[in-house]
């Protein structure tokens, strides 16, 4: 019996499986031109073959990275900026805001939303200002504080 060993789903080598008993176990592979083509696995029974170039050009699926919290706690968002040694910068630049609404979210507010305009107008008016990966980078760690 055939053992079939692929990478990303393509074809590597293929070898004699005596010490495996039983029918069925690996899927035979189609008929191909080894000079040209290159079969690919895609699972269950199903294989297809393709030009050996699609070896070459395949890029698996990126990992996704960790993701931006839409929202965080007050409690969770002031740590982080703590942390990241700019909470008395933030405390500053909402004292000399001349809008008070602002002031009253930062003391009230119980939950930070990303997208809210006052998160946008206080990172604008930092020095340095922080851009959005900042701002992201910000609020993923506000995430890993415990609640």
């Amino acid at each position: 019996m055939l053992a079939h060993y692929t990478n990303n789903g393509f074809l590597v080598r293929s070898e004699e499986a005596p010490y495996l008993e039983g029918t069925g176990t690996f899927t035979p592979l189609p008929e191909y031109d080894p000079a040209t083509q290159i079969p690919r696995y895609l699972g269950g029974s199903e294989w297809v073959v393709l030009p050996l170039s699609a070896r070459d050009e395949f890029v698996p699926p990126a990992v996704p990275g960790p993701s931006v919290p839409d929202e965080v706690s007050a409690a969770q968002a002031k740590t982080a900026l703590y942390n990241a040694g700019i909470y008395d910068d933030v405390e500053a630049v909402l004292g000399a805001a001349p809008d008070g609404l602002v002031r009253i979210w930062w003391s009230s507010a119980q939950v930070w939303r990303r997208d809210h305009p006052y998160i946008l107008a206080v990172a604008t008016f930092l020095d340095p200002p922080l851009d959005d990966d900042q701002v992201d980078a910000l609020f993923m760690a506000a995430a890993a504080v415990p609640t």
